[in-house]
């Protein structure tokens, strides 16, 4: 809860994820978060609509799209979709995970692509946070864009090839 989530020190922390589920807390922590550690770097995945769920835009630095979400939103490729959501959030990186396609991103302007890496799936449950944590990580250790796809494509296709998570 918010309550909970205030008492946390947050001065310890270099970044905060956010999933898009309840969309009220999630909103008070994030701009909470905002407001007293603005150095602090924010990121949200929303994967699926929810009442409000675009709320959480904005306090982000980061946010991940997931492909259910553009498709609902009447967009059948990445590069659409990024490029509108672009045009209305332009100070924020965007990415968004294409399934066994790959993923793209738009940062200041600029459209990345990469293409999925191809294996034979075993259990795809759970790739979409395994992409987004190699996002996260290629991001925190300052790696380009495109370098950020790739790793992230990667490790989602390497969890792919294994029932449950597990990551050589």
């Amino acid at each position: 809860s918010f309550d909970e989530f205030k008492k946390i020190n947050l001065g310890l922390f270099d970044w905060l994820h956010f999933e898009g589920r309840n969309i009220e807390q999630t909103l008070k922590m994030m701009v909470h978060a905002k407001q007293y550690f603005p150095e602090l770097m924010i990121s949200v995945e929303i994967e699926k609509v929810r009442k409000n769920i675009e709320q959480l835009i904005e306090p982000a630095d980061i946010i991940i799209f997931s492909k259910h979400y553009a498709l609902t939103q009447g967009f059948n490729t990445a590069n659409d979709f990024c490029r509108k959501t672009a045009e209305q959030y332009s100070n924020k990186a965007i990415f968004c995970a294409w399934g066994s396609s790959g993923a793209a991103a738009l940062v200041r302007q600029k459209f990345y692509w990469q293409n999925a890496f191809l294996v034979d799936a075993i259990d795809t449950l759970a790739a979409g946070d395994v992409f987004n944590a190699g996002i996260i990580d290629q991001q925190i250790k300052q790696q380009t864009i495109q370098q950020s796809l790739i790793t992230a494509c990667k490790l989602a296709a390497q969890k792919c090839m294994h029932k449950g998570i597990v990551i050589n």
